[in-house]
């Protein structure tokens, strides 16, 4: 008796797919502002840059947190 190959192949398939979006988030630069910002403050609230050459992760929103 063997074991069904659908389930296998399914979730094989999920797996290269979630691998493939991890390595897309890792290697393409992504400019995104924080959408919770954007909703309470708007587009136009001001956002100063103190370092304009510093690189941060796209998931790190601009509050912190105490």
């Amino acid at each position: 008796m063997g074991i069904p190959a659908q389930p296998w192949i399914s979730a094989l398939r999920t797996e290269a797919g979630q691998l493939a979006l991890s390595r897309f988030l890792q290697d393409v630069p992504v400019l995104a502002a924080s959408l919770a910002g954007l909703l309470r403050h708007g587009p136009s609230a001001p956002r100063p840059v103190h370092e304009p050459d510093q690189r941060v992760r796209w998931t790190v929103s601009g509050h912190r947190q105490a």
